[in-house]
C-alpha cells in the first residue's frame, strides 16, 4: 500500500509541477499585423498645369489630395535668375477648397517682362493648414509642384 500510496502521490506532484510551470509560462505571443505608417507628407501631392492666358497672366489649373480647405503659396518668377539680379517674381497666398481648382495670377502691376518662367504652388505646413482640417494639420514637411510657362509681358526699351 505504501508504494501506491508514494506512486500516487509522485504523480500527484508531477501533475502539479506541470501546471504550475505551465501557468507561470509566458502567453504566446499573438503578433498583431500594422501596416508602416508613412509619412504624411508622402500621401499627399500638389500637381499643375501652367497656361500663359495673356502677356502677364498665368493660369494654374491645381490639383491636390491634401485634405481642404488648406493655404497654399501660388508664384512665377523668371527661371534663372542670378542671385544679383533684381528679383523678378509674382506671388499670392489662395486658399485651396476643391480638389482641383484654377487660380489665376496677374504680373501686370509688377510689370513683368517676356522670359521663360516657373510656376510653383507650394504648401507650407507651418500657415497652410492652419484652419484646416486635422488631416492636413498632420503633415509635416512642404508640398510643391512646379511647371514652366512663357510670358510675353512688357519689353524693356533700349536707350
Amino acid at each position: 500500500m505504501k508504494k501506491g500510496v508514494l506512486i500516487l502521490s509522485t504523480i500527484f506532484l508531477a501533475g502539479a509541477f506541470a501546471v504550475f510551470v505551465g501557468r507561470n509560462e509566458p502567453d504566446p505571443v499573438n503578433p498583431i499585423t500594422t501596416e508602416a505608417a508613412a509619412s504624411p507628407t508622402e500621401d499627399y501631392d500638389i500637381s499643375f498645369a501652367a497656361t500663359a492666358i495673356s502677356a502677364y497672366e498665368v493660369s494654374l489649373n491645381v490639383t491636390t489630395n491634401i485634405s481642404l480647405p488648406v493655404e497654399v503659396m501660388a508664384s512665377v518668377s523668371i527661371k534663372d535668375q542670378n542671385p544679383q539680379d533684381t528679383y523678378i517674381e509674382v506671388s499670392q497666398r489662395v486658399t485651396l477648397t476643391t480638389p482641383e481648382q484654377t487660380v489665376t495670377i496677374d504680373g501686370r502691376n509688377e510689370g513683368l517682362p517676356t522670359g521663360e518662367y516657373v510656376a510653383e504652388v507650394t504648401f507650407y505646413p507651418r500657415w497652410g493648414a492652419k484652419k484646416g482640417p486635422a488631416e492636413a494639420k498632420r503633415i509635416d514637411e512642404e508640398i510643391s509642384g512646379q511647371a514652366d510657362v512663357s510670358l510675353t509681358g512688357s519689353v524693356g526699351r533700349k536707350t
